[in-house]
This record gives structure tokens, sequence and C-alpha cells, in this order.
């Protein structure tokens, strides 16, 4: 691929009003470094940049034109904005063509899965892998085709071929994309448990009725043992009314 060419400025201040500034005037502030020279504060216009990313130059060699210069160079770390996730600042590093650099390089996957169409779930562990290569070789992406992989299936790093002339540094067993079997939730069954009833809290109407039950035992023990004097005393004056008759006859037969 034919090298791209990025412009850039040396930034004659720096800080954090001096980087606001340049912001809001379209610029990106910048450093460039490596090679054992020294750091250069740079800034760069965002569309340029833009125009940049859109080429596929983010990971490749780029040539950084700055003044009547030009270095050999790549994109070695950039700043997002946590909330807006617009580019804060960006570092370019210096290569020297003819030495090999290690470098990440991003892993996309490709195609669907037949785990996921059977319910699974695709998990991109590695994102990135690390190589080793000259500048001018180093890869764009791998991409890592998923359309096979079932459920339990793994790709590790030992499974990726890279192009000629590259070395993965990273270490071969680690796992790149793996499909799972989907997570089932069991849903927790909480039983209604009834509240005890509390001894000596009685509603007010139960306690109404028991009042009255009470009453009106008390009032029918009251009949009762009235009906029972009456009854007694109705015996006695019979008893007492016979006497007086017999009393009586017995003197009128003298």
């Amino acid at each position: 691929m034919e090298r791209l060419t990025l412009e850039g400025e040396v930034r004659e201040k720096a800080g954090k009003e001096i980087a606001g500034k340049l912001r809001r005037e379209g610029l990106i502030p910048a450093i460039l470094y490596g090679t054992k020279q020294k750091v250069v504060p740079l800034q760069v216009k965002e569309k340029d940049l833009e125009k940049l990313r859109r080429a596929g130059g983010e990971h490749a060699v780029i040539d950084l034109k700055v003044g009547k210069s030009t270095t050999p160079a790549i994109i070695k770390e950039e700043q997002f904005d946590p909330v807006w996730g617009k580019l804060l600042h960006i570092d370019f590093c210096r290569v020297k063509l003819t030495e090999k650099m290690k470098v990440g390089v991003p892993v996309v996957t490709v195609g669907e899965s037949a785990g996921v169409k059977e319910g699974g779930v695709l998990e991109h562990v590695l994102r990135e892998i690390e190589v080793e290569c000259l500048p001018d070789k180093i890869p764009e992406s791998f991409e890592v085709d998923v359309t096979s992989l079932g459920i339990g299936n793994l790709v590790h790093v030992r499974d990726i071929s890279p192009p000629e002339g590259v070395e993965i540094a990273t270490e071969g067993d680690r796992v790149v994309v793996s499909i799972v079997a989907p997570r089932v939730v069991e849903e927790e069954v909480v039983e209604e448990v009834a509240e005890p009833e509390l001894v000596g809290e009685k509603e007010e109407g139960e306690e109404r009725a028991e009042e009255e039950a009470e009453e009106e035992k008390g009032e029918g023990k009251e009949k009762s043992e009235e009906r029972e004097e009456k009854g007694k005393k109705g015996k006695r004056e019979e008893r007492e009314e016979k006497g007086r008759k017999g009393k009586k006859e017995g003197k009128e037969k003298r």
C-alpha cells in the first residue's frame, strides 16, 4: 500500500488552555518522539487526521511532514474524550524502515457464527495482537472468520496465520474468540409467609362481640337463678298453705 502523508506544524506553546484553544480551531495537539531524538510538540488538522484514518493509515507507516523535513512515523497512541468520544491528543513515534519493531494490530471478526444462530453468545476476548516486523510490513488488521464456530468452540492466537515477514509476539494459548452457551438466570420463587397473629391484639369488633357474649352469659345466669329462687319460694308457700289448711280442718272436726 502506498504510504500516506500527513502535514503538521510545530506547536510553540503548551498547556491546558492552549490545547483547548487549538481544538476549538480544528487543530489536534500532538507530539513526535522516538529513535533517541528529542520530543517535538506538534499540532495537526483534525480533518486531515480523519482522512488518514478513513484511508487505513491508523496502523500503517505515514510520512509526517513538518516544515521542510519528512519523517516516517506511526500513530502510537490516541487520547479520546470519555464522554463525547472526540480526539483530544495524538502521539506519533518515529520509525526506522530497516529495523523491526513491535506494534499492536487489531483483530476483527467476520461472518455469523453457527453457534450464535443456535442461541450462543460470541465473546471477543482479545481485540489486539502484538506483532514484530519491519514498519512497512505492519498488517492493517487480523480477520477471524467465525462462521463455522459452534457453541463451545474457541479461536486461539496460535490459530491465526500472519502474513510473510510478520511474527506474532502474543502468547499462542491466549483465547481470541469464543462461542459460549447463553446464561440462564433462574427466577427465585418467593413464598408469601403469613404474619403471625400477636397474642393480645384483637380487632375492636371482636372484643366488643366477646364482651357482649359475656354479658349475655351473665344475664342468663341471673335469670336462671331468679327462676330457681321463685320456684323454691313457691314450693315453700305451698307447703305452708297446706299446713294451715290441715290445722283448720282439725279444729272443725273437734
